[in-house]
């Protein structure tokens, strides 16, 4: 009985997910990228370029050893990573709209 301690701590480290150090820039992206944003949303709501949300998101699909961002979604929703909530906060919906209000 004892000896089957050691392999089930064994067996607990290998099947949980490697530790992923994310920058603050990198999470609030990896939020707004699982809450559907695309570059172009995500760079004016952090107000960055669209070519540092494009090195973000690769840097975040490195991390994850994932090749696609819907493979970084579910990457993020596998292992219990999903940062805060997946849903727009009112501010960054407003702001949104008023962006993508088409002009009269």
């Amino acid at each position: 009985m004892r000896g089957s301690l050691p392999n089930l701590v064994l067996l607990v480290s290998i099947s949980s997910p490697p530790p992923i150090h994310l920058s603050l820039t990198e999470w609030r992206v990896l939020r707004l990228t699982i809450a559907g944003c695309n570059r172009r949303q995500i760079a004016m709501l952090l107000d960055q370029t669209m070519k540092t949300i494009e090195q973000c998101q690769a840097d975040l699909k490195r991390k994850a050893a994932v090749a696609t961002l819907g493979g970084l979604a579910r990457w993020v929703r596998r292992n219990g990573l999903c940062p805060c909530d997946d849903r727009l906060s009112p501010i960054e919906q407003a702001r949104l709209d008023r962006f993508e209000r088409p002009k009269s």
